[in-house]
């Protein structure tokens, strides 16, 4: 099973997100007839490919479904719930279902400090699309505050600029 699942990830990075899909969901269907528990990145690697394919609703519909099935489970770290928050948040933000994005990551963001710039970043994103520049330009800066890696506050600068077109100073440290 895990040459399976190695090879439905290389075709995900080879670009091959059709044949990607068809594993995964083999390799879920797979699992799933066995009494073992579908690990939920599967899930959320089988959702990356329909979003790669731009089979948003499908994707959205994965994404959710994780959020139900795993979101209450004990089983699953807070690290865990952070990150299916985020995935599931990010298909929301790329289908333009903003408030919705507000609420998981906002969600997200009180269960955990784990991936705090990217959820906060998102969160920044949503608020300059709604119109609350001020706001977002604040929350971009939480998201510099709270990154420590370098390479990773960069990415946000420009991830800011690029969506926003404002420029982000690194040693800012509002908020």
């Amino acid at each position: 099973m895990k040459n399976r699942i190695k090879e439905a990830l290389n075709l995900w990075t080879n670009k091959e997100y059709e044949k990607s899909e068809i594993l995964y969901r083999d390799i879920i269907a797979t699992i799933d007839k066995t009494d073992e528990r579908v690990p939920f990145e599967l899930y959320q690697q089988l959702a990356g490919t329909l979003a790669a394919q731009n089979k948003d609703e499908q994707a959205l519909q994965i994404h959710q479904f994780v959020m139900d099935k795993y979101a209450d489970n004990q089983e699953i770290s807070a690290v865990q719930f952070a990150m299916i928050s985020y995935f599931l948040s990010k298909q929301l933000y790329k289908m333009k279902q903003y408030n919705k994005v507000l609420e998981h990551t906002e969600l997200a963001l009180a269960s955990s400090s784990v991936c705090d710039n990217l959820l906060l970043m998102l969160k920044a994103l949503v608020l300059f699309k709604l119109g609350k520049t001020a706001m977002s330009h604040n929350v971009a800066h939480q998201a510099l505050n709270v990154t420590s890696n370098m390479q990773q506050k960069e990415s946000i600068i420009q991830q800011f600029q690029d969506e926003t077109g404002i420029c982000l100073e690194s040693t800012g440290n509002q908020g």
